[in-house]
């Protein structure tokens, strides 16, 4: 009994272990990980955000998605305005999506986001540009923000966080010597 026990068990383990020692096994297992960004995007305290603290409690899931939203198109859109070799340290203190919620009876949870020119988008960073030897280049803070920001054609995308990609694309349309 212990025989067919073992046999029944242990075949599995040795045609598992044929497969990982193959050379297509260890081909792929030896394959370098993709390249690290030149860019991070740090978010400070995103909890004491201007977005999280008006937002209501039963929507902050939806701002906390489109936080994550935001930081990634900051660090694409920055990977795209680097030569190669530098690094961009952004760190964002604080995130205000154009619009503001409001009480919506209809809504399912009772609360929509309204956009008007009364609620301009914001974002407030600190940066830090790098040559590739690690010597600071550049270095600063800004505060993106455009009051006019329903008067520039209107809204082009349904994205949540459209205007705040547009703070972003102007301030990095210059390049590196725009920052």
């Amino acid at each position: 009994m212990s025989y067919l026990f073992r046999n029944r068990y242990s075949r599995p383990a040795i045609l598992m272990l044929a497969i990982l020692l193959s050379p297509a096994a260890t081909a792929w297992a030896n394959t370098p990980a993709p390249p690290t960004s030149p860019v991070t995007v740090t978010y400070i305290h995103p909890d004491t955000f201007t977005e999280m603290r008006s937002t209501p409690p039963s929507e902050r899931q939806d701002s906390k998605e489109n936080l994550s939203m935001l930081k990634r198109y900051i660090r694409q859109r920055a990977e795209s305005v680097l030569a190669p070799g530098q690094q961009l340290s952004i760190r964002i203190t604080d995130v205000a999506l154009a619009g503001q919620y409001e009480p919506w009876p209809n809504s399912p949870t009772g609360w929509i986001r309204v956009v008007r020119n009364t609620y301009p988008p914001r974002i407030v960073l600190a940066f830090t540009l790098r040559n590739a030897h690690g010597k600071i280049i550049k270095e600063g803070r800004r505060t993106l923000t455009n009051l006019a920001f329903m008067d520039n054609g209107g809204l082009q995308s349904n994205s949540p966080i459209h205007y705040s990609k547009d703070l972003v694309n102007r301030w990095l349309r210059r390049g590196v010597n725009g920052l």
